[in-house]
């Protein structure tokens, strides 16, 4: 309650906003802090936080420019009311399996966390419970908040730990709340279940990242510097992409870095091997010992399915339901022509994707929609080649067969506005791109937001 630790605290606040993994809206409970007693009544709270406040809406302000939203590169996962009570399932069974686990002792800690808010309550004195209750729910509000932007399908709490500090802390603060004196010798009893539950999970957590982080930790150094003669088939983590693509953002921060210095570009696998040389050149990861081994150190059938998987074509369905996520970094190519026959959709355009391993999501307008790539294949565009100068782009047409369950399917689909693909062109290697149909903008806000990207980005 003193000016001069209100602002040493707006300048510490400050120097926190300037890292990444930083919980921003965490600030906004010290407005439920109690003050110090003899401090001054009505407004001081206020006006000791107007520093902190004023930071936080200046960095509002700098989110909002640079991220064309709060939300950064995700799309919030409500889109209407209707989908409130999914998402609080979902929610809950996201934070239940992040914090303790979704076992029989996580599902147990977590009941034992609603008693110890209940016996807390019932601790109060008759005045201070209503008082109370407004603080937990503002509390619960600041948590919950930032998890609309992230908690959509298939993001596990596994890969997204960092999301669940604010919970984290939170939970840790409900357990200091005094029990009733009649319930008192409980409280350690149901403490230790939860430390318990709390302790496995922690376990179980850091072998699955010890794992990861050697993982990424490989990639990036080959991304960094890629070893002499060497070519890398790279671990396929979420996605057949989501690892090509973190290694090309660390090699384009990298060059951000370190300008003066030549950066090679990640030596990836691109094409199959020639000969036994080429094929000897080849690296993939090996899980048994968290490290890059020799493709040709496979049997031969294991070494086939691996090439196979990275060069193959692809076709997934992208639910555009709600929002798309910020992804694409500019548009290119297009999708000339839709036609639906029967549970079929024959679908032809081009792409600025040369070679095996053409990468495709079609955005489609409903969320349960299944899709299965019953053929791709490559036709020669020689107007795309002459306008573009590149004898090299004669082959970038497609013709797509796509299947569905059913008519209906392949008739919502067929309304599809726009595909993502992923780009090799020199400035778009292995970059997400925008392949709208008949060359509509149709899906602009799957656009990273200008600001954030880098100048090879927009090419």
């Amino acid at each position: 309650a003193q000016w001069r630790w209100a602002v040493l605290a707006a300048g510490f606040y400050l120097l926190s906003t300037l890292c990444k993994e930083v919980y921003v809206p965490w600030v906004a409970l010290t407005l439920l802090l109690p003050l110090p007693a003899g401090s001054p009544s009505g407004m001081a709270r206020w006006r000791f936080a107007l520093p902190t406040l004023a930071v936080a809406l200046a960095y509002a302000v700098l989110r909002i420019s640079v991220f064309s939203g709060m939300g950064g590169y995700h799309g919030i996962a409500l889109s209407s009311w209707q989908d409130l009570p999914v998402f609080a399932s979902k929610l809950v069974h996201w934070l239940v399996q992040g914090l303790v686990g979704s076992g029989v002792l996580g599902v147990t800690a977590v009941l034992l966390c609603l008693v110890c808010l209940v016996a807390g309550l019932a601790a109060q004195p008759e005045r201070g419970r209503l008082a109370m209750l407004a603080g937990l729910g503002a509390v619960a509000l600041v948590v919950v908040f930032p998890l609309v932007f992230v908690v959509h399908p298939g993001v596990d709490p596994e890969g997204h730990t960092r999301y669940l500090w604010a919970p984290w802390v939170a939970l840790c603060v409900l357990w200091s709340l005094k029990w009733p004196a009649s319930l008192a010798r409980w409280h350690t009893a149901a403490l230790l279940v939860f430390a318990t539950a709390v302790g496995l999970q922690s376990l179980s957590q850091r072998e699955h990242d010890r794992a990861a982080n050697a993982m990424f930790d490989t990639h990036y150094a080959f991304a960094r510097t890629p070893p002499p003669d060497q070519v890398l088939v790279p671990y396929e983590l979420a996605s057949a992409t989501s690892t090509v693509i973190q290694m090309m953002y660390a090699h384009a921060a990298f060059k951000r870095l370190e300008p003066g210095r030549p950066h090679a570009e990640p030596a990836l696998v691109r094409w199959e091997p020639a000969n036994a040389a080429e094929r000897a050149s080849i690296r993939v990861w090996e899980e048994d010992c968290l490290c890059l081994v020799r493709l040709d150190s496979r049997p031969p059938g294991e070494q086939e399915s691996i090439l196979h998987n990275h060069l193959a074509n692809s076709t997934t369905a992208l639910p555009m339901h709600g929002p798309l996520p910020r992804m694409a970094h500019g548009y290119g190519g297009s999708i000339d022509s839709i036609t639906i026959e029967g549970t079929q959709l024959h679908v032809k355009g081009w792409t600025p994707t040369l070679g095996p391993g053409r990468k495709m999501a079609l955005g489609v307008s409903a969320p349960d929609i299944r899709v299965r790539l019953d053929s791709l294949v490559s036709t020669e565009r020689p107007d795309v080649a002459q306008a573009f100068k590149r004898p090299d782009m004669l082959m970038s047409g497609f013709e797509a067969t796509l299947g569905f369950a059913d008519e209906k399917m392949a008739r919502t689909a067929s309304e599809m506005r726009c595909a993502i693909v992923l780009g090799h062109l020199p400035g778009q290697q292995h970059q997400y791109l925008v392949l709208p149909v008949k060359g509509k903008q149709g899906c602009d806000d799957a656009l990273i937001p200008e600001a954030s990207r880098t100048e090879s980005d927009s090419g």
